[in-house]
């Protein structure tokens, strides 16, 4: 309200502190994995492990890593049916 000429883009809400802690602290996931396992395989595992934690939000639907592997079970028997192949 003090500057009504200003750009929208160039009205700063976080502090300095903030901002870094966003775009660099919380962004900082980096993690060791095990190379000889694929992804699928690693999700497979997690699913193992926490079938009924929440894997996927949105809007107000939350789905399982149960549920979730169930779909893309469906999803991978429905491409193999159209014929997409795995590939090495």
């Amino acid at each position: 309200m003090k500057n009504p000429d200003v750009a929208i883009c160039d009205i700063r809400i976080l502090t300095e502190e903030e901002q870094h802690r966003i775009l660099y602290e919380f962004n900082d996931t980096k993690a060791e994995y095990p190379k000889e396992k694929t992804i699928h395989r690693l999700f497979e595992e997690q699913v193992e492990r926490t079938p009924d934690n929440i894997a996927a939000v949105c809007d107000d639907k939350n789905m399982t890593y149960r549920e979730l592997n169930e779909r893309s079970n469906q999803l991978a028997r429905v491409l193999r049916e159209k014929g997409v192949n795995q590939t090495a």
